[in-house]
């Protein structure tokens, strides 16, 4: 699998339907410990989008792998409260922009939509839910 910082084929980063999959098997695999292992989810990959090349599901795979992670992080290092924690969260406990503009440097190929989307996903799952 490549490295984050390395450019993804232009096809998986502009095809709405290739990035629905990935990051629903991404979230999947991480978020809801499902597949087992990364080998089973790059297959899961595959099988919903016929004709996408092992390797490039798998180089996919572990970018978004990477991307979701680094999101995480950042969410957690951002200071917000944890609706867990017995205080609500709220929209203004994070500084989104900040978030965003973070990940576009460490992810500066990704259009801002799949960023916010990452963002937006992991505020709810792990701060709203």
């Amino acid at each position: 699998m490549l490295g984050h910082k390395e450019i993804m084929d232009t096809q998986i980063l502009s095809d709405p339907k290739i990035n629905e999959i990935v990051t629903d098997v991404v979230v999947r695999y991480r978020e809801h410990e499902q597949y087992g292992s990364q080998e089973k989810a790059i297959k899961a990959i595959i099988r919903r989008y016929p004709g996408l090349s092992s390797e490039s599901a798998s180089e996919a795979f572990g970018c978004y792998l990477a991307l979701l992670d680094a999101t995480i992080v950042l969410i957690e290092n951002s200071g917000v409260r944890s609706a867990s924690k017995g205080k609500f969260a709220s929209p203004d406990d994070i500084n989104f922009e900040e978030i965003v503009l973070k990940l576009k440097n460490q992810f500066p190929e990704y259009p801002t939509e799949i960023l916010t989307s990452f963002i937006n996903w992991v505020i709810v799952w792990h701060y709203l839910k």
